[in-house]
């Protein structure tokens, strides 16, 4: 069954997100990375101008090779409309890959307001939450409406029956801090 990761008081995002490509990756597991419509380009964009070490090998859904690409960056519209066809993409170094059911895309990062159907395709759903005083994110113009939309999808997951563990990115801030 699909697990259901909340990730509150994100302060640091783009940190978040590059922490869950890299663990997926060094499983060659690929995923899906889901903007609210209009933002893909936006996400993408800034997603390039990250720094060096931090960098997020990503594509759009509209990028030639992006079979070949880890990170699929869409928005919530084309997910509705291309589910099925975004899951199929091999993840990177899918040669390496024994296990059809492995070739699949089986984690989503949702940066989106909607709750989402269809969360079978998935192992795990990242569910971000940023923290009230973020300064300012590419796909979190409204942040107060960004956490009321959390909320809104959290009562729905838990209505559904989803498993959901709450993960609080606040404590991770504090541990790296300390170190």
């Amino acid at each position: 069954m699909t697990k259901i990761i909340f990730c509150f008081n994100s302060s640091e995002i783009d940190d978040l997100i590059n922490e869950i490509y890299l663990k997926n990756l060094k499983a060659n597991i690929g995923g899906i990375l889901l903007t609210p419509n209009n933002f893909e380009n936006t996400l993408d964009r800034h997603l390039w101008h990250k720094p060096q070490l931090a960098f997020i090998l990503h594509s759009t859904p509209n990028y030639p090779q992006v079979n070949n690409i880890a990170l699929i960056i869409c928005e919530e519209n084309s997910y509705k409309k291309n589910l099925k066809e975004f899951i199929n993409y091999t993840p990177i170094n899918s040669e390496n890959i024994k296990s059809p059911q492995s070739q699949k895309r089986q984690y989503l990062i949702n940066l989106g307001a909607d709750p989402l159907e269809h969360l079978a395709f998935f192992d795990e759903v990242y569910e971000i939450v940023p923290v009230k005083d973020l300064p300012t994110y590419p796909t979190f113009p409204n942040i107060n409406q960004a956490i009321t939309s959390a909320r809104n999808r959290y009562r729905y997951y838990n209505e559904q029956g989803y498993q959901i563990v709450n993960d609080d990115q606040s404590q991770k801030v504090r541990e790296y801090a300390t170190n």
